[in-house]
């Protein structure tokens, strides 16, 4: 189990980028302000990032990138959450988020999560 509390992050810059494997692109994915990938036992409770930029290609979320587990009472703001599709890797994939980019559990993170001054993006 996985639980992370009332931490913050506030400014800087998140890149990760795909890899060339055996001639096509993989990875650069599972990237957030505050987790990356969190299973469905993780938990982020009280969680605040501000004035971040974050640049992935999937799966990528101003407090977590991917997960199934909770995330309650968080905030993003002023942060930019952006999907790069550089090479065209990964282009129909809309796994991005300002709170997380990917549910793979059947949780509503709109409930008590807050996002503002935010933009959320997709770019070539």
């Amino acid at each position: 189990e996985l639980k992370i509390e009332n931490c913050s992050v506030v400014g800087g810059t998140i890149t990760s980028a795909p890899e060339l494997i055996g001639g096509s692109y993989d990875n650069g994915d599972k990237v957030g302000g505050i987790l990356g990938y969190g299973t469905a036992d993780a938990e982020i409770d009280g969680c605040s990032v501000s004035d971040i930029t974050i640049t992935a290609y999937r799966d990528l979320g101003g407090i977590a990138g991917c997960t199934g587990g909770k995330v309650t009472n968080c905030s993003v703001t002023n942060s930019t959450i952006r999907q790069d599709n550089t090479n065209g890797y990964k282009s129909s994939v809309t796994t991005y988020d300002a709170i997380v980019g990917r549910n793979t559990g059947s949780n509503d993170y709109s409930i008590s999560n807050t996002a503002s001054g935010c933009t959320v993006e997709s770019v070539n």
